[in-house]
């Protein structure tokens, strides 16, 4: 084994059981904290077993390789598990059962003890060549799985809504974005790993050291990066947070401050801009825009499109072009304008063609223009 490569694994080490130690001596005694140190745990174990199967080179230890290797596969369902503790649900009855593959293959992996010594010397080299099909199709299947359970719980985030509006809102705000960031980070690592493995397997027609002993650890160490570096940035994660005096919770209440001082602009603007319609008839210039409209009531455009959408479920235009489709047939009712043309009933509405005329108020109506006025005239 190359020096570099003995002390990337020791350095693995040593950091992962530095996370695993804390997360277990927590004070809040949380289950997430528990199930995130059994995902560590499970890297760990990976690296331990390099340094046992490739430092020692003792072939009774071949058995590890399979053991451990099937250990691996708890991982996914504990992830899985993980995202449900951060949002304070429990996990269905069934999710024991998803543990059933790692036991299988620990419990394969112990009848490697029991192999004649010639045996285990012969699957040993075998392994330590990445030529053992059993410990080839493990390692893949380990990958594999875990990326399905990834993405399992990349659904569950998606399917997960927020609907508390407590204190406790904003630290499951954190968990949520914390969860979620987590296993992206993962989906893309665990990614380059099987992109890795296979190009060892389809290149050189076997598993090579370089993906156990070298892109192992450093897929292990950048997520231990992230744990780090989230634990600053959200420490509502591991601690229970009852007051907002966290800097990150204060930013929480302020968003939702903010939303609910939108909210509150939106119902006012909503009201001039309905007076504003019916007094001013402005849908009916044709030149009108976004920014126009929103100069005439003294709003931002971002705030009146926002205002449009969420009230009255249509973008700008669909409401101006509602409006003027809504003018035009008042117009094409009335007698007075009896006499006028289509083409001025669609300018008057404030169209500024015959054919957006034409197209828009049977798209809006089901008819044309013409044949609105003709049954019009016959009722």
């Amino acid at each position: 084994m190359e020096p570099y490569v003995l002390y990337l694994n020791l350095f693995v080490i040593f950091n992962l059981s530095f996370i695993i130690v804390s997360l277990l001596f927590k004070k809040n005694r949380q289950k997430s904290n528990y199930f995130l140190a059994i995902l560590i745990l499970v890297i760990l174990s990976t690296a331990v077993n390099n340094l046992i199967l490739f430092y020692f080179q003792y072939s009774d230890f071949v058995f590890t390789q399979i053991s451990f290797g099937g250990l691996n596969l708890v991982y996914g369902p504990v992830l899985v598990a993980l995202v449900a503790f951060l949002h304070d649900k429990e996990v269905s009855r069934t999710w024991k059962w998803h543990l059933i593959p790692a036991l299988i293959f620990f419990l394969y992996g112990l009848t490697y003890l029991y192999l004649p010594n010639e045996t285990k010397v012969k699957y040993y080299h075998e392994t330590l060549n990445g030529e053992h099909f059993i410990v080839n199709v493990l390692n893949m299947l380990m990958i594999v799985h875990a990326l399905v359970y990834m993405f399992i719980s990349k659904r569950e985030l998606k399917r997960f809504k927020i609907e508390i509006v407590d204190s406790s809102f904003c630290v499951l705000q954190l968990k949520h974005q914390w969860a979620n960031d987590f296993v992206n980070y993962q989906i893309g690592a665990v990614s380059l790993m099987l992109i890795a493995y296979c190009i060892s397997i389809f290149v050189f027609s076997k598993s090579t050291n370089f993906c156990d002993m070298v892109v192992g650890p450093c897929v292990s160490l950048s997520i231990y990066s992230f744990i780090v570096f989230k634990n600053f940035q959200f420490n509502a994660v591991y601690e229970r947070v009852s007051h907002p005096a966290n800097p990150i919770i204060e930013t929480f209440y302020q968003k939702k401050k903010e939303i609910k001082n939108n909210q509150h602009l939106q119902l006012e603007l909503k009201e001039r801009l309905e007076l504003h319609l019916v007094q001013t008839k402005s849908f009916t210039n044709p030149t009108i825009n976004l920014p126009k409209l929103a100069e005439e009531l003294d709003s931002s455009p971002n705030l009146l499109s926002q205002t449009i959408n969420q009230h009255f479920g249509v973008t700008f235009f669909e409401l101006i072009n509602n409006l003027r489709v809504e003018e035009s047939k008042k117009l094409l009712q009335s007698e007075i304008h009896h006499h006028l043309k289509i083409d001025a009933i669609g300018e008057m509405a404030g169209f500024n063609s015959r054919s957006a005329f034409f197209s828009v108020f049977k798209k809006m109506t089901g008819i044309t223009p013409t044949a609105y006025k003709n049954a019009v005239n016959v009722s």
